[in-house]
C-alpha cells in the first residue's frame, strides 16, 4: 500500500494537471471552433487511431513487462520495432489520403497524408513512457507526460489563433507530437542510459497482445465513424463532448495499472488470485463516489465552459457509469497481460467488442447517439462480469520468475542483434 501511495501520488498529480491542460485546450476548441469545423477534426484523428489497429499496439505493454523484469536495453529494439510494424498504417493511411484527394476533400487528405507519414515515429517514440512504468520511474514518467500535453496543447491553441481549418489543425496535432515524442525519448535516453539487456520473447508477447486488442480498438473508435457518416459532423462534435469527461476517469485506471505493472511481475498467479479481490474494492468505491460528484455538477460546467455543446451533458451522464466496472477491472485485466493469459485476454477482447460492435450498429439506426451510449455502458458491464468469471477459473500457473531478497528478479543476462 505505501508502494502504491508513494507511486500513485505522482502519477495522480500528473494526471491531474493534464486534465487541467485537457480542460483549457477543450475550452478553446469549443469558444474558438464551430462544431462542424471540429467534428471534421475529430473525425482525421479518429481515421488514424483506427488505421493504428494495423500496428504492432501490444508492443506497448510488452516493453513495460520486459523492463520490469530487468530487460532495460529492450527500449532501443522496441522503437525500431514500433516503426517497422507500423507501416502498414501507413500504407492504409496514404491509400485513404488518395481517395479523399481524388474526392476533392483535399483538407482531408493532406491530414490524413501527414497522419500517415508520422503513425511510424509516434508509434516508436511513446515508448519511452512504457520504459519508465516498467522502470518504476513514476516522477520522470509523470513530469514528462505533463511536458508532452502542456506543450502540444500550447502549440495547437497558437494555431487555433491563426487558423481554423480541420486538417491544419490535424497536421500540427500530427507533427507536435512526433516531435515532442522525439524530445521525450531522446531524454529518456540521455538520463537512463539504457542497457543492451534485451528480451528474446518481447515480439512474440507483442504480437498476441496486437492480436487481441484489434476489435477493442476498432469497437473504441467506430462509433465516431457511425455518427460522422450517419448525423454529421456537428453531432460528433456534441458527441465527442461527451466523451471527454468519461474518457478523462477511465483513462485514471492506467495511473494504477503503471504502478501495478512491475509488482504484479514478481508475483505468481496464484498469488494474485488471493490479493486482487480486497485490492480491487477501493477502487468500485471511489467509482460510485466519482459518478455521483460528476452527475451533480456536470451540467455547470459545461454552462460555463462549453455553452455550445450543452445538449451532450445527458450522453456524458450515462458514459460516466462505465467506470464503475472499469475502475475495479484494472488489476484483473493487468494480471492476465502481466502473465500472459492470452486465451483469457483473446476470449475477453473478442466477445465484448462483439458485443459492443454488434450494440453499436443495430441500435444507433433507432436511437442515434443513444444507441451508441446505451451499447457503451452495457458492453463495459458484461465485459467485467466475464472478466470476474475467467480471472477465478484460469489456470494457476507460475510463469513468473521468483523474485530475490533484494527485489530484483534473478534472469539470465541475453542480448539480441539492434
Amino acid at each position: 500500500m505505501v508502494y502504491f501511495a508513494r507511486g500513485g501520488f505522482y502519477l495522480s498529480i500528473a494526471k491531474a494537471l493534464n486534465i487541467v491542460i485537457g480542460l483549457g485546450l477543450v475550452v478553446a476548441f469549443a469558444n474558438l471552433l464551430e462544431p462542424e469545423k471540429y467534428g471534421n477534426y475529430k473525425y482525421i484523428i479518429t481515421l488514424v487511431s483506427i488505421a493504428g489497429v494495423f500496428t504492432l499496439t501490444g508492443i506497448n505493454s510488452a516493453v513495460s513487462r520486459s523492463v520490469a523484469k530487468g530487460f532495460d536495453g529492450i527500449l532501443r529494439d522496441g522503437v525500431y520495432t514500433a516503426m517497422q510494424w507500423s507501416i502498414g498504417a501507413t500504407i492504409i493511411l496514404l491509400c485513404a489520403s488518395t481517395y479523399y484527394f481524388f474526392n476533392d476533400n483535399v483538407g482531408l487528405s493532406a491530414g490524413l497524408l501527414i497522419g500517415a507519414l508520422t503513425a511510424p515515429l509516434i508509434a516508436g517514440w511513446s515508448l519511452y513512457n512504457n520504459f519508465l512504468a516498467g522502470a518504476q520511474q513514476y516522477i520522470y514518467q509523470g513530469g514528462f507526460s505533463v511536458i508532452r500535453n502542456l506543450s502540444l496543447a500550447l502549440l495547437l491553441f497558437v494555431v487555433l489563433f491563426f487558423s481554423h481549418e480541420p486538417a491544419i489543425l490535424a497536421i500540427f496535432y500530427f507533427l507536435g507530437t512526433a516531435l515532442i515524442l522525439w524530445l521525450l525519448y531522446s531524454l529518456t535516453l540521455k538520463i537512463f542510459r539504457p542497457s543492451r539487456r534485451t528480451d528474446p520473447d518481447v515480439l512474440s508477447h507483442a504480437k498476441h497482445l496486437s492480436l487481441i486488442v484489434v476489435l477493442s480498438t476498432l469497437a473504441a473508435q467506430l462509433d465516431k465513424v457511425l455518427v460522422f457518416s450517419q448525423i454529421g459532423a456537428t453531432a460528433l462534435a456534441i458527441y465527442s463532448f461527451a466523451l471527454i469527461g468519461p474518457q478523462q476517469f477511465r483513462d485514471m485506471n492506467s495511473i494504477v495499472a503503471s504502478v501495478a505493472f512491475p509488482k504484479m511481475s514478481r508475483r505468481t498467479f496464484k498469488e494474485l488470485q488471493h490479493v486482487i479481490p480486497s485490492k480491487s474494492f477501493p477502487l468500485f468505491i471511489v467509482a460510485i463516489v466519482v459518478c455521483a460528484i460528476y452527475i451533480l455538477f456536470i451540467p455547470l460546467l459545461f454552462k460555463l465552459f462549453f455553452p455550445l455543446y450543452i445538449d451532450a451533458v445527458p450522453y456524458s451522464q450515462v458514459l460516466i457509469l462505465s467506470i464503475l466496472f472499469v475502475f475495479p477491472a484494472t488489476l484483473y485485466n493487468q494480471a492476465f497481460i502481466t502473465h500472459k493469459k492470452n486465451k483469457e485476454l483473446y476470449i475477453l477482447n473478442t466477445v465484448v467488442p462483439l458485443l459492443r460492435l454488434g450494440l453499436m450498429v443495430g441500435l444507433m439506426p433507432f436511437y442515434g447517439i443513444w444507441g451508441l451510449v446505451g451499447a457503451t455502458v452495457f458492453s463495459y458491464a458484461v465485459g467485467f462480469l466475464l472478466l470476474l468469471y475467467l480471472f477465478f477459473k484460469a489456470d494457476e500457473t507460475t510463469d513468473v520468475q521468483k523474485v530475490g531478497d533484494n527485489g530484483n528478479l534473478d534472469l539470465p543476462e541475453k542480448e539480441l542483434a539492434p
